[in-house]
């Protein structure tokens, strides 16, 4: 009697239909986050340049602290050395 119907053709194809739907809201901020990265990426290796052409040096440090809920603070530090000629 299902297949008289067209249950078995339609329901599969519902449920094909809404996962094509849920796809952008899953892979959307999945896509975002590596076209950030790949920007800031580029902005590092031309500040990098820019930083070796004065012959400046520098030190970077990252402190993540973590309270009893999960709350995440964080805090960087930053070193700037300058380089002198031999």
């Amino acid at each position: 009697m299902a297949w008289e119907k067209g249950v078995i053709s339609t329901v599969p194809l519902i449920i094909i239909g809404v996962g094509f739907l849920i796809i952008p809201f899953a892979t959307g901020p999945l896509i975002k986050f590596s076209q950030d990265v790949r920007i800031e990426r580029e902005r590092k290796v031309k500040m990098d340049g820019l930083l070796k052409s004065y012959n400046i040096e520098y030190d970077s440090e990252v402190i993540v602290d973590q309270d009893v809920h999960g709350n995440k603070d964080y805090d960087a530090k930053i070193n700037f050395s300058r380089l002198h000629y031999k």
